[in-house]
């Protein structure tokens, strides 16, 4: 059986969880933050989220809608919004592929 690298890809994210009741309003002022030069940790605890640092992430981890986004960001790249039934994402990647955790 082979095994493609896509599938065995290991990647380095930060990212932040805003629950679904807490709207996406926030979300969206967040990443215009963000994609506009401010610090993605400094955000996220300025508007009372603690965001989830330096992780190294494999598929099957965390929901799909989450794993589409993260797993075609290049390195420094900042996610769209991620939308999923509980809440909303907003992932940094960090190194889109981990050489040696792969």
């Amino acid at each position: 059986m082979e095994i493609s690298n896509e599938d065995t890809k290991v990647i380095e994210i930060s990212y932040v969880f805003v629950p679904i009741e807490d709207g996406i309003s926030i979300v969206e002022v967040m990443r215009n933050e963000i994609k506009g030069g401010a610090d993605f940790t400094s955000v996220c605890y300025s508007f009372g989220y603690e965001p989830v640092l330096n992780v190294t992430e494999t598929k099957g981890m965390m929901p799909a809608a989450f794993e589409n986004y993260a797993y075609v960001l290049k390195d420094n790249e900042l996610s769209e919004i991620v939308e999923t039934k509980d809440g909303y994402y907003l992932i940094l990647c960090l190194e889109d592929y981990l050489v040696s955790e792969s």
